[in-house]
């Protein structure tokens, strides 16, 4: 089994499919991932009348055996409440010319 859930060009997902470690071949029983290498435009809209043109996806949408899902971990509760407290924090510290501790 192989979960991908950290960044989508980690797997090179068509070596998945179609190479030795593809999943015709036995070697990778399961395929998860919640990311994607060409994912831009395809997660968060409503796909039931206008499906993405994507071989690869398509391919791996018909096997049984891999679970899509949208990369969505970071729609916690606190992860959320920590994305606009630090977002605040930095609005704040420009506003008042003070260096914001994540500052790049």
């Amino acid at each position: 089994m192989l979960i991908n859930t950290s960044r989508g060009a980690l797997v090179a997902t068509s070596d998945v499919i179609d190479g030795l470690d593809g999943l015709d071949s036995g070697q990778i029983g399961y395929f998860g991932c919640d990311v994607y290498e060409q994912e831009r435009g395809v997660f968060f809209y409503n796909r039931s009348t206008n499906k993405p043109n994507d071989r690869v996806l398509a391919q791996l949408m018909k096997n049984p055996n891999v679970l899509i899902t949208p990369h969505q971990a970071f729609a916690t509760h606190e992860a959320i409440t920590n994305i606009a407290q630090t977002t605040c924090n930095n609005i704040h510290a420009w506003a008042n010319s003070l260096s914001a501790k994540n500052e790049l």
